[in-house]
C-alpha cells in the first residue's frame, strides 16, 4: 500500500471524488485543492498549511490551570505557530466550577513577545454554570508586531489569569485551535 492520495474532478461542477490508499499513512495529512481541483496530500508540520487539532482539557488540569497552562499545539524548535481561529467549549458536569475570578486565554511566546491572540474570557458566567458554554473567541492582537525569533518553539497554550485556579467542579473543556507552522529563518 502507498500513502498516496488523489481525487479527481469527475462531475465537472466541482465535487472531487476519489480513492484512499492506506488511510491510516495520511492521518494528519494536510488537503490542498489545486488549481486543476485534484487534491493533493502532504504530512501536517511547519509549511504543511493550516492545521486543526481539538484538545480536551481535564477537570483535574482545569483545577489547576493558574499553575499549569494546558499545552495546545506542541511547536517544533527552528518554527512558530500561528493562530487562525480557536474556540472554547465547556461541557458541564454534575458541579459547575466555583470561579476564582481569573481569565482564559489561547496564546504563546513569554515576557515583551507572549501573543495573546484573542479576547480574554472572563471565566465568572463560563464554567461556573450548570450547562454547556461555548465561547467562540475573537482575534484581538490590535496590530501588534512580534519579533519571530522570541516565538521559536513556544507552545501554544491555554493559560488562566488573574485570580484563584477554580475549586469544585467536574467538567470539561474542548478547545479547538486552527494554526500553521511557519518556520524561523
Amino acid at each position: 500500500m502507498s500513502d498516496e492520495l488523489t481525487f479527481e474532478d469527475q462531475s465537472g461542477a466541482g465535487r472531487l471524488t476519489g480513492t484512499l490508499h492506506d488511510p491510516a499513512a495520511t492521518v494528519g495529512h494536510v488537503l490542498t485543492v489545486q488549481a486543476d481541483h485534484s487534491i493533493a496530500a502532504q504530512a501536517g508540520g511547519v509549511g504543511g498549511g493550516v492545521q486543526v487539532v481539538t484538545v480536551p482539557v481535564s477537570s483535574p488540569q482545569i483545577l489547576d490551570l493558574l499553575n499549569t497552562p494546558a499545552t495546545l499545539v506542541a511547536v517544533p524548535a527552528g518554527s512558530m505557530a500561528v493562530v487562525v481561529a480557536a474556540d472554547i467549549l465547556y461541557l458541564a458536569g454534575v458541579t459547575p466550577y466555583t470561579d476564582g475570578g481569573g481569565s482564559i486565554e489561547v496564546m504563546n511566546g513569554q515576557g515583551g513577545d507572549t501573543i495573546h491572540y484573542f479576547n480574554a474570557l472572563t471565566t465568572a458566567g463560563f464554567w461556573d454554570q450548570a450547562t454547556d458554554q461555548l465561547f467562540p473567541v475573537n482575534a484581538t492582537t490590535s496590530g501588534s508586531t512580534y519579533a519571530a525569533a522570541s516565538l521559536d518553539g513556544e507552545d501554544v497554550e491555554l493559560r488562566y489569569s488573574g485570580g484563584i485556579n477554580p475549586t469544585l467542579g467536574d467538567g470539561t473543556l474542548l478547545v479547538t485551535v486552527a494554526y500553521f507552522l511557519a518556520p524561523i529563518a
